[in-house]
């Protein structure tokens, strides 16, 4: 394969990544509101799936709703994890025994800011050099995520919506 096609499949698996991550943001930050409102979640899964449908590429969602139940769409064939696989690194970074019972130093925030609040690429490979392959596999493993495969280049790692959604629950 030619490095130029490398560049576009790698950078059309960010954006499908990038359109993952932000429907969970997005229902993350719906879905509790509604919890605290006192109202009766049900998933707008006709309308979201005709969303999905209409969009290019293969869109997959998954959502757990308040009582665990996951709603899905094309929620179990794996993509490029591309972007999304940050916030594993930093969850692993923070499951750490260095780190996990002491508050964070400021070294432990320059370190995971650039990652998190700018996506920056060079932050998430050290930080993925940090730690190596097996607190990243132990995370997915512990959050039930069955597809998750970890790999170099870590953007190339698989995922899929059931998985993340999962994982983002707070498994």
């Amino acid at each position: 394969m030619k490095p130029i096609d490398l560049f576009r499949d790698y950078h059309a698996a960010m954006r499908k990544a990038l359109l993952i991550l932000l429907a969970t943001v997005i229902l993350l930050t719906v879905l509790p509101a509604a919890v605290l409102a006192g109202e009766q979640w049900r998933p707008g899964l006709r309308r979201a799936t005709a969303y999905a449908d209409g969009r290019a590429g293969s869109v997959r969602f998954a959502i757990v709703a308040p009582d665990g139940a996951m709603y899905r769409h094309r929620a179990v064939g794996t993509v490029p994890a591309a972007s999304v696989v940050k916030v594993m690194f930093m969850v692993a970074y923070l499951r750490q025994s260095s780190v996990r019972d002491r508050p964070l130093r400021d070294a432990d925030k320059d370190l995971l800011r650039p990652m998190i609040r700018r996506s920056d690429n060079d932050t998430a490979t050290q930080i993925a050099n940090l730690l190596g392959p097996q607190p990243i596999e132990r995370l997915a493993k512990d959050a039930g995520m069955r597809h998750f495969s970890y790999t170099r280049p870590w953007g190339l790692s698989r995922i899929n919506a059931r998985d993340q959604a999962r994982f983002t629950s707070g498994f």
